[in-house]
């Protein structure tokens, strides 16, 4: 699988610091998983770091309290990264 960037994945990344984590990742090229428990959170802030042009960002809703939300987002990170470069937890 050919990578065209590198891949950074921010666990409560829709509000403080991770928010802040995302846009600043995102702006040095990175493709950004944001993670959220809520999805209604979650859209807010990906409306808010795609308001630059070039971020790449995309959102995945997450419990990680529950082991069923992880494993889905486990199954659909694997399908589509072969390297994870930043986890920001």
């Amino acid at each position: 699988m050919e990578r065209k960037k590198k891949v950074a994945l921010v666990t409560g990344g829709n509000s403080g610091m991770g928010k802040a984590s995302c846009a600043a990742l995102a702006d040095q090229g990175f493709h950004v998983l944001l993670l959220a428990r809520s999805r209604e959170k979650g859209e807010a802030a990906m409306k808010d770091l795609e308001k630059v042009p070039g971020r790449s960002v995309e959102l995945l809703l997450c419990d990680l309290a529950d082991p069923e939300s992880i494993k889905i987002v486990d199954a659909f990170f694997k399908e589509k990264n072969d390297t994870l470069d930043v986890l920001l937890n």
